[in-house]
């Protein structure tokens, strides 16, 4: 019993020791993560060093935050909290830091001791990140400090080097600068963090070496698709495998979200939205929003992009037609299993009357078998809809339009003689959108030209777009409008000699709402001969 106890504890902790950021183990000194270990007064290190930062003066400890980036923990510092950590210095490091910082001008720092500081604000207003060396000189990087925006900073530098290698990823965009703080002396210090900090801290790690280009960019993969911060350059898993190629989904590149399961960096991201501000759309694995599911296999991810275009066009109508004038569009790339998954977005965000989810493997969505039409599911502030999504899809929203409906027309005959004959007093016109409507009303079969005429008494807020004996097309702004005016359509036949035509004419009534007609309705109108004259005559 005693061996299967030590085989279970060697067993977790080899187990635990494989899990490192993008799979990058090697030289792995501290990871700090605001989702693992971490509690009101101690922050826990992942990695089998051990190096906790801890605060236990309750005045000056950080609050943890729930769903505070990207839907994980992170703590917030309000100026005066900060953590103490290990008396250490590293002349050659490579550290990562997600925050999303506030402007209070003050002079942030990160990791700090007495001889060394690294900078989320260089000085009180300079608002740029930068690093000191304390009674030597501050080095000023340039890079202006990301306030308000969820943002991957790292700092690097190589042992016999005087050199600190400083960037920040933000929106997409990775500015960088090589500062020579004048020694190869200069230290990355693990005293303390977050003194005179304020804003959201989720995760730091640190390595005791510099990395290469690859193992860099797996690294910032893995806390992108885990922060939605978006990158400009691919992201890989831990394995190597490219999930979203930025040169094969040119385009799509703006708002870059993911959801993903990567065993080896110990991510598990069931729900995400890109931290920009103008991204629109959240997706979470499964059926539900709230309670996304676990992926069933490792390595298995779903990135989404956009293409920057109008939301206004959302409104349009869809024709089902190429670039039917959906503008905004979002392409998917899918690596190993998804399955389902739950969309949501803002009714805020879309024009009113979007009422579709549109998803297809051509982005022009085309009226075929390729593209599907999903109607969105109401729920309280957003709307929702479940959906599978696969690897280089398309999905956008638009207001699918219902076709206007007529109903009521009479269904029997009408008797005409003489004089006018109104054809219903009963028609309605209904349109869910209620969109501009145009009718045509024509003497569809039975027309005889130079007798038959349709008459139209004018109605408010109708116009005549053209009329002849046999058809009349009328605009109008509302429905109520048209409904009258279609009332106000009569029958009359103007023969006054022998060669009257009769027999049954078949009136029908058609509307249009811009995009799409309505059903037909037909009523028929039988004429007879007219009565001969009755009277008395004299010779």
């Amino acid at each position: 019993m005693r061996y299967l106890v030590i085989f279970a504890f060697l067993f977790c902790s080899i187990q635990s020791l494989s899990q490192s950021p993008g799979g990058q183990s090697a030289s792995l000194e501290m990871w700090l993560k605001a989702d693992a270990g971490a509690t009101t007064s101690v922050w826990n290190d992942q990695t089998s060093n051990n190096y906790d930062f801890s605060q236990y003066t309750a005045s000056s400890r950080p609050s943890l935050s729930n769903n505070a980036i990207n839907f994980n923990p992170a703590y917030y510092f309000d100026g005066s909290d900060f953590f103490n950590g290990q008396n250490r210095n590293y002349r050659r490091a490579l550290v990562y830091f997600v925050i999303k910082g506030e402007n209070w001008g003050n002079r942030s720092r990160l990791l700090n001791n007495s001889s060394y500081s690294l900078r989320y604000e260089q000085w009180n207003n300079t608002n740029t990140l930068g690093f000191t060396r304390y009674g030597i000189a501050d080095y000023n990087s340039g890079i202006a400090s990301p306030f308000g925006q969820v943002s991957i900073i790292s700092f690097e530098k190589s042992r016999n080097s005087s050199r600190v290698f400083i960037k920040r990823i933000v929106d997409g965009v990775s500015s960088t600068n090589n500062l020579n703080t004048g020694s190869n002396q200069s230290r990355f210090p693990l005293n303390e963090y977050g003194r005179y900090l304020q804003g959201h801290t989720a995760e730091i790690i640190f390595y005791d070496n510099v990395k290469n280009a690859t193992a860099e960019n797996r690294i910032e993969s893995y806390l992108a698709i885990k922060y939605g911060v978006t990158l400009h350059s691919n992201y890989v898993h831990s394995g190597g495998t490219t999930i979203w190629n930025r040169t094969a989904n040119s385009g799509y590149i703006e708002d870059v979200g993911g959801i993903g399961r990567d065993d080896n960096s110990a991510l598990n991201q069931t729900k995400s939205k890109s931290v920009n501000p103008s991204a629109l759309v959240t997706i979470a694995n499964g059926t539900s929003i709230v309670s996304p599911a676990s992926f069933s296999a490792n390595q298995s991810f779903l990135l989404w992009g956009h293409n920057n275009g109008s939301t206004s066009s959302l409104n349009q109508n869809y024709y089902g037609q190429t670039n039917s004038g959906v503008s905004r569009k979002w392409k998917v790339n899918e690596t190993g299993t998804v399955g389902d998954v739950r969309l949501q977005i803002a009714k805020s965000s879309l024009p009113t009357g979007v009422n579709r989810l549109l998803v297809s493997t051509d982005p022009s969505f085309p009226n075929n078998l390729s593209t599907q039409e999903i109607t969105l599911i109401s729920s309280g502030a957003n709307w929702e809809v479940t959906v599978n999504l696969s690897n280089n899809q398309y999905f956008s929203f638009c207001k699918f339009n219902t076709p206007p409906v007529l109903a009521n027309l009479e269904t029997s005959d009408l008797h005409y003689c003489d004089g006018l004959l109104t054809l219903s007093s009963a028609i309605t016109v209904s349109d869910a959108e209620s969109d501009q409507i145009t009718a045509t009303i024509s003497i569809s079969n039975g027309y005889e030209s130079g007798q038959d005429e349709l008459v139209y008494s004018p109605v408010s807020g109708v116009t005549v777009s053209s009329a002849t004996n046999q058809t009349i097309q009328l605009n109008a702004a509302s429905l109520a409008n048209m409904q009258n005016a279609l009332r106000a359509i009569q029958f009359r036949n103007t023969e006054i000699g022998g060669s009257l035509v009769t027999g049954p004419r078949t009136i029908t009534f058609i509307v249009n709402d811009g995009s799409s007609n309505s059903n037909q309705l037909s009523r028929n109108v039988v004429v007879a001969a007219k009565p001969d004259p009755v009277g008395v005559f004299y010779e």
